[in-house]
Parts: structure tokens; sequence; C-alpha cells
């Protein structure tokens, strides 16, 4: 009978993990979807690049539950990255150490992002980084534990960079990828008009 009640209770406690997870996922996926909604409808009436991933960072934060975003322009002749705007990161964000500024290293999340087109998950900071990485040290302090980095399109070139943080480790699986790369699609879609806009 004990064995019983303690297979009854262990079964319990995973179903009521099962459905926690659950629940998390559904929001998280209803956030992406919000922000989703809120940068399309934004984008009809921006007219510049900087407004465009401003107000895409602060729907992300605002909108999307996000802990933090930032956004930056890619120079592909170069092969620099300048960041240029920031949410939830406070006064001299573009200076903290989770905002990255120059060349991309080799084998970086921000390199390969760029080198494929495609987004580049981190879904555990505290796993995947050095211990003495600047960047891990500050997420951690900020209670950051996943990131995206999702390149932006203008025509064929990646030109931009989002990245957004979030405050639970496995914050982007297979559907909220999805989700990243339409957003990502939809950004590169109003890129690419403002260039056409401006030539």
């Amino acid at each position: 009978m004990a064995e019983d009640a303690e297979r009854m209770t262990m079964r319990l406690a995973l179903q009521a993990k099962k459905h926690e997870m659950e629940a998390r996922k559904f929001a998280r996926l209803g956030r992406m979807h919000a922000v989703l909604s809120a940068v399309d409808a934004a984008a009809e009436s921006v007219q510049n690049v900087r407004a465009l991933l401003h107000g895409t960072c602060r729907i992300a934060v605002e909108d999307g539950g996000f802990g933090a975003a930032w956004a930056a322009l890619y120079d592909g002749e170069g092969h620099r990255v300048r960041a240029i705007t920031t949410e939830g990161l406070g006064q001299f964000a573009l200076a903290n150490p989770l905002v990255l500024n120059g060349t991309p290293s080799d084998g970086t999340l921000l390199a390969r992002a760029i080198a494929t087109g495609e987004p580049t998950i981190c879904n555990n900071i505290a796993k995947v980084f050095l211990p003495s990485s600047a960047l891990r040290q500050e997420a951690l302090r900020r209670g950051l534990r996943s990131m995206a980095m999702c390149p932006l399109h203008t025509g064929d070139a990646v030109t931009a960079v989002l990245t957004l943080l979030a405050r639970e480790p496995d914050a982007f699986d297979q559907d909220e990828v999805k989700l990243l790369e339409q957003l990502a699609e939809d950004l590169s879609a109003a890129l690419t008009g403002i260039d056409r806009t401006s030539a």
C-alpha cells in the first residue's frame, strides 16, 4: 500500500510538472505572437531603420515580456557590428557587456547568426558561456538566462541583428524559433522597404 501511494504521489507530481511546463510554453508563445502583431503594425508607419529597430526592442520588452533587447547594424564590408538601440538595460546601455559591438569573434553566436543568416539560440547562458565571460556575468546579475540573436536582411545581405534576452532558461524551443524566424522575415521586409524608399 505504501508503495502504491508513493507511486501515485510521484505520478501526480510529474503530471503537475508537465502542466506547469505546458502553461509556461503557452505563455511564451503568446508573448511571441504579441510581439509579432505589434511589430507588424508599427512597421507600417515607420520611415527609418533606427525607429524600426528601437520600436521593436521596446515592443519586445513591454509587450512581449522579454527581460531585455538590443539591435545593431551590421557592415558587411567592414565585418563590424554597431549597436544603435536597447531596451531594458537602463542608462549607458550601449556600453553594457550584453550589447556587442565591433568585429564578431569566430564561432560566437553573433558570428554564426551573421554567417548563416538564421537565428542562433543560447538556452542556458550560465552553462554555455565561460564563468569569466563579462556577458555571462552581466546576464546572470540581471536575471537573464536565455538569448536569441536574429539576423535581419536588406535584400539578400545581413544588415542588422536583433537580440532578445529572456529571464528563464530554455526560453526558445522549436515553436518559438519558428516565430522568431517569422519576426526576422517581417522586419527584413520592412528594412528592405525603407532602403528602397530612401534610395
